[in-house]
């Protein structure tokens, strides 16, 4: 907390910071140093995730008709990803082909290792404006440091990796292996 301090936010943004980074810490745990699959990209999503739709992916044609609107969603990803399985609270996807931006520049090569988290990484609060910017500046016209600090802590605990952390709003985390993933060092996650 001490370090957090010298950013000069307001107190609740110092807790709020505090307690993501130990979020932060604690996926980089489960899903880069746990388990046999090692993830190329962690991710944490308000919104259907690679994870669930792969898992809906493997059932069998009669369980996904009891769910259209789900399968309509799904389509889309067959023959791009495929499902790997769960290893604690990682579900585990890989991608078996190029999935694409709009532009059509590559996001996840073929190969890339997709782990999802279901569990939010930022503490419930009642007026989400107040932290939003925090981890995605760039969305915000914000300044870079805090999420720079984020960045900063996480190649100190953790120097055996090359690490990126960038959030969307309160509704998704990616910590990204610049390894693999060079592209998605960003301070912001563009829509």
């Amino acid at each position: 907390m001490a370090e957090i301090r010298q950013l000069k936010l307001a107190p609740n943004q110092e807790y709020y910071l505090h307690e993501v980074i130990k979020q932060i810490f604690q996926f980089v745990k489960e899903g880069f140093m746990n388990g046999t699959v090692k993830v190329d990209v962690l991710i944490y999503s308000y919104f259907m995730s690679f994870g669930q739709t792969g898992e809906f992916l493997a059932l069998n044609e009669e369980e996904q008709d009891k769910h259209p609107d789900i399968k309509k969603c799904c389509d889309h990803w067959k023959g791009l990803i495929s499902p790997l399985g769960r290893e604690g609270n990682v579900i585990l996807t890989e991608c078996v082909g190029d999935l694409r931006y709009g532009d059509n520049s590559i996001m996840y090569p073929k190969g890339t290792i997709i782990g999802n988290i279901e569990k939010a990484p930022f503490p419930a609060v009642s007026e989400s404006y107040a932290y939003r910017e925090l981890l995605n500046p760039d969305n915000y016209s914000a300044p870079h440091d805090v999420l720079d600090f984020v960045n900063k802590k996480l190649h100190e605990a953790y120097p055996e990796f090359n690490l990126w952390c960038v959030a969307f709003d309160l509704e998704s985390l990616g910590i990204y292996d610049l390894n693999k993933l060079p592209h998605m060092k960003r301070h912001g996650i563009l829509v």
